[in-house]
């Protein structure tokens, strides 16, 4: 039997008609069996938490009974949303060639502040993209991710593989006519 229909109960960081809403685009439809659930869960719901700080979400139990609209099954969600999280460490990454002041500039997670891991990635980005333009053009940026559940903290190391700095040697333009090659240069 497929899933028609998820309901979710005891959420208030994030409104429950939010995560129907959202979640039910993604569930409506697949074959109905609680390690499916938690897996659709675990990929799409619990990453919401995360950007809210909640690391420790927990869902489940969950409940299924026959939808007698049609041949689906309604599933009830438990969430345990689990206390707020703050960074720990999150030491500055060390990056060949940049200066300290502009490797600051490049990621935004703090220690001490609010859990956001939405905001972990988008710096993770943002540094591979800064690094890009600086001519890195393999920059890869791995975010390891120290979750601390007695301290209720969550360490950051950004660890940077640059790659070989490329730069432009020279640019050849043939076939145009004599206006066009100057604006094209």
């Amino acid at each position: 039997r497929t899933i028609s229909l998820v309901t979710f109960e005891n959420s208030e960081v994030i409104s429950e008609f939010d995560l129907q809403g959202f979640f039910n685009r993604v569930a409506r439809g697949e074959e109905y069996s609680e390690t499916r659930l938690r897996e659709l869960l675990r990929y799409n719901v619990r990453p919401m938490y995360e950007e809210k700080g909640r690391m420790g979400v927990k869902f489940c139990p969950c409940s299924a009974v026959d939808d007698p609209d049609n041949f689906g099954m309604r599933v009830a969600v438990q969430v345990d949303e689990g206390p707020e999280y703050q960074y720990g460490a999150v030491p500055p990454p060390e990056i060949p060639g940049f200066e300290p002041e502009k490797v600051e500039g490049m990621y935004s997670p703090k220690a001490g502040a609010a859990v956001n891991m939405k905001l972990a990635r988008e710096s993770q980005a943002a540094i591979e993209e800064t690094m890009r333009a600086n001519g890195f053009i393999r920059a890869r940026t791995q975010l390891d991710v120290a979750v601390d559940d007695e301290a209720k903290t969550v360490d950051l190391d950004f660890v940077v593989d640059p790659g070989y700095r490329y730069s432009f040697d020279r640019l050849v333009i043939e076939g145009l006519d004599i206006l066009a090659e100057p604006i094209i240069r």
